[in-house]
């Protein structure tokens, strides 16, 4: 939670995660637009950082992809570079 993250492009983002539950689903978090995987041991907080350049909307998900979220990248002021879409 939350499900839907908001950012601008071209800046560095820290999306931090912490698991309560013991779920083997939720071991990992995956960003597989950037090559992100992570494992989320239980009661840790694992930062994931990355910078997305190109706006769009940009799938998250567990190692089992069913916990999925997204990472909505929007134009920073002044880029009239299209968006990416949805995926």
């Amino acid at each position: 939670s939350p499900d839907r993250i908001e950012v601008e492009a071209g800046r560095p983002v820290r999306v931090n995660f912490r698991r309560e539950e013991q779920n083997a689903c939720t071991a990992q978090v995956m960003f597989p637009d950037f090559g992100v995987v992570k494992d989320l041991p239980v009661g840790k907080t694992v930062p994931v950082e990355l910078t997305p350049a190109a706006p769009g909307e940009y799938p998250f998900h567990c190692g089992m992809s069913m916990v999925r979220g997204t990472l909505v990248v929007t134009p920073a002021p002044g880029d009239r570079a299209s968006s990416r879409g949805s995926l």
